[in-house]
């Protein structure tokens, strides 16, 4: 090859120079974007998912006006006012919706008797149906019991299980 006229001729070192000054760049954009897909980086069309955050609604519980000693003695007294048919006073030892199962169904005489208390941990569980030997069709009454701030244990809530 000719040189041009008037060009100077370029040495071995100035023409590497000169290669390597043009591959630099090309390097360094495409290290770049190598390190933009690496990353995870969104792309610009793209947008961040969206949080949303549900609050549950707020609830409160009606402490009765005289939470019992025990929790089978808070059990018994709400029993005893069904049978009695009392709803005012079984309101002071249950929750108006333990009070509410209690009552939707009739009182059966000799029909609800203790079976006892489940007292291992909370909340305790007493239950009440038919004596031994009595109609296993009858309905057991379910009661859950819990403790009250002030202390004493009261009927949280009540299932009829027929």
């Amino acid at each position: 090859m000719t040189p041009r006229r008037g060009a100077r001729p370029i040495g071995r070192g100035a023409a590497r120079r000169s290669r390597l000054v043009a591959a630099v760049p090309v390097v360094l954009v495409a290290a770049a974007g190598c390190a933009l897909v690496r990353s995870g980086s969104p792309s610009p069309a793209s947008s961040a998912p969206s949080t949303t955050t549900t609050l549950a609604p707020t609830t409160t519980t009606t402490i009765p006006a005289s939470p019992q000693p025990t929790a089978e003695a808070a059990a018994d007294d709400l029993v005893g006012d069904w049978a009695a048919g009392n709803r005012a006073a079984a309101l002071t030892v249950a929750t108006p919706a333990a009070v509410t199962a209690m009552f939707a169904t009739a009182y059966p005489p000799g029909e609800a008797v203790s079976r006892g208390c489940s007292t291992a941990f909370a909340p305790f569980t007493c239950t009440f149906g038919p004596p031994g030997g009595g109609d296993p069709n009858l309905p057991l009454y379910s009661l859950t019991l819990l403790t009250a701030p002030g202390g004493g244990w009261y009927v949280s809530a009540a299932v009829v299980e027929r």
